[in-house]
């Protein structure tokens, strides 16, 4: 049985007890549509034990503005999008294994990277980051700009877009590059137009 939301100290708690299995994080949500099994996706049970618990609240705001960002695209793409999450609190070593920057927001609970079921190619994908693009300031998440299937938000300041430019190269966007790729992908929800 689904848990109904579960508190970042309880779930902490949790995970402290002897006995403790990953798999008992699904069950308990962190809000309506997330679960804390998405929180620690593809991490291992000693990365969850070791996480700080300054996370679990972190992470907590972060499901909140993921809620806000599934809710706008589910108006603007399809009434059924969802976010699939790919990446949310890494550890420190599982962050160097993705290549991560050192000082990433992931480490904080503060970051997700997702894909949107639908949208996964590199144009598809366009289109859902070109709409973030439009509503970062209103949610307020800073938005990475990716290359690929995959999109990355975190919670510092929503001014803030910038692309990855791979090889840890990253630039920080102007008002008129966001204002260009706004309106070169992201398409009017009644225009009719599909992926």
């Amino acid at each position: 049985m689904i848990q109904d939301r579960v508190s970042p100290e309880a779930v902490f708690c949790c995970i402290h007890r002897n006995g403790f299995r990953p798999g008992q994080l699904s069950k308990m949500r962190i809000t309506e549509n997330f679960s804390w099994a998405e929180v620690f996706t593809n991490r291992t049970s000693d990365d969850i034990i070791a996480t700080p618990e300054s996370v679990f609240d972190s992470a907590l705001r972060q499901a909140e503005r993921l809620e806000s960002v599934r809710n706008f695209l589910r108006e603007k793409l399809t009434p059924r999008a969802i976010i699939q999450v790919t990446s949310w609190v890494r550890s420190p070593s599982s962050n160097a294994n993705m290549g991560g920057a050192k000082q990433s927001q992931h480490l904080r609970g503060n970051a997700t990277d997702f894909i949107v079921p639908g949208y996964e190619s590199v144009t598809g994908n366009r289109k859902v980051q070109a709409l973030l693009c439009t509503q970062k300031d209103s949610i307020g998440f800073c938005l990475e700009i990716t290359r690929g299937a995959w999109t990355h938000i975190d919670g510092r300041p929503s001014h803030l877009v910038f692309e990855n430019q791979g090889k840890g190269q990253y630039s920080v966007w102007s008002l008129p590059q966001m204002t260009a790729f706004a309106r070169a992908y992201a398409v009017p929800s009644d225009s009719g137009e599909s992926v």
